[in-house]
């Protein structure tokens, strides 16, 4: 049974990442990590060259889906909490547009909006919805969608980074309960500070310096220097602490170069949440998790902490994922707090912001107020041609019917031969069939197999082949009743040894049970290391105490 991927993208302004997530039942298993950096002299806006790059990207992946989640960092994007009264879906984004307009930096003819329902509330006897809406230009949406369509790929959900680091904050555990959560992502261009209160969403503020900015004053302070070197310097060298100091005096001085730029930041950040605390009178903040590009920065969060006098953990989506160690680039691996929004892109969608364009249904309230001049003169229009074609259309009608009867008439003569030719037929296989002996048959519908094999399976095992042959001459002379069906399984059991031994044990005990199956062998187990636990590959073959068609069938054929 092969397993859907999803893949998750996001268009950032200083690198593109992907990840190809597929769902188990053991949890999101990660099959494909990539990123590519943007180069410098590269105009975001150039679509050709950025599809370009973004193709490159899939290749290099070996991604075999053209379809996307695509994830969409805008420096532009508008974030707002709006109240207003209770009226119909359809109604409801006329009305945010309307409240939104004067709040906008850009006209509102130009921006796509849309909206979450966070709660419904009574205020003052009147029933009143709590939403969310996200408004971002619709030419920075079409440019990004170009970009993707031109790689080949295929969007089919766009949402906002914002919304993406949300998503992947409630899928992998970080909002809990009651908790005061408050998530820096620190971006190239802009640093963003998310709050949340019981898992909603509360306050967001957009803050500078981005990395970019830390970049750009080591240019501009050190002559001489690239921008490629500046950017070494800045990961390598980072913020030096006060408690550390940096060993010698070039690092030193590069160190105090970047420390005005780290100053802002930090600065702005504590402005930040101390407005988050008297706007919504909180005491204090439960948990301050770090992500994003900068959170690899040396010294980054031992700064932070410092500054701030708040604990700081980093954000870091790829831990808890399952992976094939093997397969994966550990230098992408280190830098998963780079790809959280692109995993919360693939995650199912607690909190659903859509900016792909969704036709509305032609029947739609909206669209039947534009439509209703155009429908009235398209129904008159109408009306006036089937009065003048009905009468021909009846005529023709007519016609079929007289020359369809004429033809069955003439064939009457031919129905009795027919059916003279068709008895004799069927006497003459009956009479054939007395020659044959009669057998006893078994029927049975696959599904069945499949249903009691999904009953007996303990928890650590997944399956990755099922096969049902007509028989096996190899193992019948070990079997003085040799049954005509044998049933091949094989797969993976998680857990050490002896859980493993304990769950095979487990699951030979059930199979010996059921009806449907006897003379059960366990083939082999030994070890498998191709996951990022313990693990064991395992085959058992046992005979079915039923009959079927002759042929086999594997677990692919049976979900059709």
């Amino acid at each position: 049974m092969k397993m859907k991927e999803i893949v998750g993208l996001d268009m950032g302004s200083h690198t593109i990442k992907m990840v190809v997530l597929k769902k188990t039942s053991k949890g999101p298993l990660l099959t494909r990590l990539g990123m590519k950096e943007i180069p410098l002299n590269l105009d975001p806006g150039d679509i050709p060259a950025m599809a370009y790059l973004l193709k490159e990207l899939a290749e290099e992946m070996g991604l075999k889906t053209k379809k996307v989640s695509l994830t969409l960092s805008c420096p532009d994007l508008q974030i707002r909490r709006l109240t207003l009264p209770f009226i119909p879906n359809d109604e409801l984004k006329e009305a945010i547009s309307w409240e939104m307009k004067e709040q906008l930096p850009f006209p509102i003819e130009t921006t796509q909006i849309d909206f979450h329902i966070l709660r419904e509330l009574m205020e003052e006897e009147v029933k009143k919805v709590e939403l969310l809406t996200i408004a971002c230009p619709k030419e920075r949406i079409e440019r990004t969608l170009s970009i993707v369509k031109e790689a080949g790929l295929e969007a089919i959900h766009v949402e906002a980074t914002p919304i993406s680091l949300w998503n992947a904050m409630i899928n992998l555990g970080r909002l809990k309960g009651e908790e005061r959560i408050a998530l820096i992502d620190l971006g190239a261009e802009k640093t963003h500070l998310y709050l949340f209160e019981n898992g909603i969403l509360v306050f967001n503020r957009v803050i500078s310096p981005g990395g970019k900015d830390i970049t750009q004053t080591l240019l501009d302070e050190i002559l001489g220097l690239t921008y490629e070197q500046a950017e070494k310097i800045k990961k390598e060298i980072g913020i030096a602490l006060r408690k550390f100091p940096v060993e010698s005096p070039a690092m030193a001085k590069e160190s105090f170069v970047m420390r005005p730029a780290f100053e802002r930041l930090v600065n702005e950040i504590g402005r930040s949440i101390e407005s988050y605390r008297n706007q919504f009178i909180v005491e204090k903040i439960d948990k301050i998790f770090l992500t994003g590009g900068g959170a690899h920065l040396k010294n980054i969060i031992p700064y932070f902490e410092e500054e701030l006098r708040l604990r700081i953990e980093p954000f870091n989506p790829l831990q808890g994922l399952l992976y094939e160690a093997e397969k994966m680039d550990q230098a992408l691996l280190s830098l998963g707090e780079s790809f959280a929004p692109a995993i919360g892109a693939t995650f199912s969608k607690p909190i659903s912001i859509e900016f792909l364009a969704i036709r509305e249904p032609f029947f739609s309230r909206n669209q039947l107020k534009k439509r209703t001049p155009l429908m009235a003169a398209f129904v008159a229009s109408l009306i006036f041609f089937i009065l003048i074609t009905n009468t021909e259309i009846q005529l023709r009608r007519l016609g079929q019917q007289r020359d369809e009867k004429t033809a069955r008439i003439k064939d009457l003569e031919n129905i009795k031969t027919s059916v003279l030719l068709l008895k004799q037929r069927e006497a003459k296989i009956r009479e054939e069939r007395a020659f044959f002996p009669s057998t006893a048959e078994s029927s049975f519908s696959y599904q069945e197999i499949l249903k009691e094999i999904s009953e007996i399976l303990p928890n650590p095992v997944t399956l990755n082949l099922l096969e049902i042959q007509t028989e096996d001459k190899s193992l019948q002379k070990d079997v003085q009743s040799s049954p005509t069906s044998l049933l091949r399984l094989s797969g993976f059991v998680f857990g050490n040894d002896v859980q493993s031994l304990q769950t095979l044990a487990q699951l030979i005990e059930r199979l010996e049970r059921s009806t449907l199956f006897n003379h059960i062998r366990l083939i082999s187990a030994e070890e498998n290391k191709s996951f990022n636990q313990k693990a064991s590959a395992f085959e058992i073959l046992c005979y079915l105490a039923i009959h079927h068609p002759k042929g086999g069938m594997r677990l692919n054929e049976a979900k059709k």
